[in-house]
């Protein structure tokens, strides 16, 4: 069958099937993601495995993002996110089939590490290639503003997930949320194979494929365009200083609310209703001219935030400083990912966009191996201070670092 020509006035349309497509397979592996971490974190109450866990749920996607990034760019973006989401929505039915054959394997870390680990590396296809897809769909000056409609409809994601996860936990075994899982991707797949038209890529290089060679190519497109590079640094550092806040939080509120399921749940649903206004503010209003300096106003409204949890020792201060970070992380996210996309050529898009997100996302695992068993060791209190301090470096570098005059 011939692909049909991508028409440009029709990209709203193509852009809305993608989204969601997306968002429908989201709903399912956020549900497994909150239930592994929440069902290892309340088993176990340890720092360590909560931090392998989450370790492994990023190290094996990061690690895979470059070789993935290159075949973006070589084959079909489409084909890649279809079979990827498959693969990982195979995985979670037989993982579910193998749960209902013997229950007592809930409590295998084993078989829980090697479920995210197997699942890390689909999503670590998948990533690249829709995000490369994005930008190819969306015309330049509504980039922005698409990007903060995704970030959107992840809050929503990420504000539904939480509430359901807590409620399914409570009355359903883990092979169930599975299961849901399994369904969702499904229905995402079926969206992105019939609806979603991704025009091919016209390579200006020779079309041996190489994989290394494609790496480096990359590798050095970015070392031609300085500023893009100390944006990954600054974007490194970014995640290294919130990986406290996003990943220990529930070992955090475990620690010292002591009041059980119920709080994790309310921690994360304030977290992601503030993601979704937050969301909503950027698609709407874009951020600064600047997005430079869109980044620098992100992390510098995140400094009292972190502070205050590491200080209060009451449950509603603490919800409100999570909805207040929900709320201030689109504002970073989307302006970087916005000129990553918009300062890139379409021919080096999927390479450009897998290393960046490799290299930031590659910041919170790394983290973890070492600030969770620090966790066990010293106060996460004193963890979420330390985080809050270190941002102001990082805005000052932002605003005045010689690499960001643009």
């Amino acid at each position: 069958m011939k692909t049909r020509e991508y028409q440009v006035n029709n990209w709203r349309k193509n852009i809305a099937y993608l989204l969601s497509s997306q968002a429908i397979s989201m709903i399912g592996t956020m549900l497994v993601q909150y239930a592994i971490i929440w069902h290892v974190t309340l088993s176990t109450n340890s720092g360590l495995m909560t931090g392998l866990v989450a370790s492994v749920g990023l190290l094996p996607m990061v690690i895979v993002m470059p070789f993935a990034g290159a075949l973006a760019d070589r084959y079909n973006r489409k084909k890649i996110s279809i079979i990827s989401d498959s693969v990982i929505a195979l995985v979670s039915l037989l993982a579910a089939i193998a749960l209902l054959l013997a229950n007592n394997l809930e409590s295998n870390m084993f078989l829980l590490v090697g479920l995210t680990f197997i699942r890390s590396v689909g999503q670590g296809f998948q990533t690249p290639a829709v995000s490369a897809i994005l930008p190819q769909l969306t015309p330049k000056d509504s980039l922005v503003r698409i990007n903060g409609i995704d970030q959107t409809i992840q809050a929503g994601m990420m504000l539904a997930s939480p509430a359901l996860a807590a409620t399914l936990l409570n009355f359903l075994p883990l092979a169930f949320i599975l299961l849901i899982d399994f369904i969702t991707a499904i229905i995402g797949v079926s969206i992105m194979l019939t609806k979603v038209n991704v025009p091919s890529i016209k390579r200006k290089e020779n079309s041996q494929i190489n994989i290394i060679d494609d790496i480096k190519s990359g590798l050095t497109y970015l070392n031609a365009h300085k500023i893009l590079v100390a944006l990954i640094v600054a974007g490194f550092i970014g995640s290294v200083l919130a990986t406290p806040a996003s990943n220990l939080a529930p070992l955090q509120i475990t620690r010292e609310f002591n009041d059980g399921l119920w709080q994790l749940s309310a921690s994360e649903i304030g977290f992601a209703a503030g993601m979704l206004i937050g969301g909503v503010i950027m698609s709407v209003w874009g951020g600064l001219i600047d997005k430079i300096k869109t980044v620098a106003l992100g992390y510098a409204l995140l400094v009292i935030p972190f502070l205050t949890l590491g200080i209060t020792s009451h449950f509603w201060i603490y919800f409100l400083m999570m909805v207040t970070i929900g709320l201030v992380v689109p504002i970073s996210r989307t302006a970087m990912v916005s000129f990553f996309q918009t300062a890139t050529d379409n021919s080096h898009m999927g390479r450009v966009m897998s290393i960046v997100t490799m290299t930031i996302s590659f910041a919170s695992p790394v983290t973890l191996l070492i600030i969770g068993p620090l966790a066990d060791v010293i106060s996460i209190n004193l963890i979420m201070i330390a985080a809050g301090f270190l941002l102001i470096p990082l805005v000052i570098w932002l605003l005045s670092g010689k690499y960001f005059k643009v």
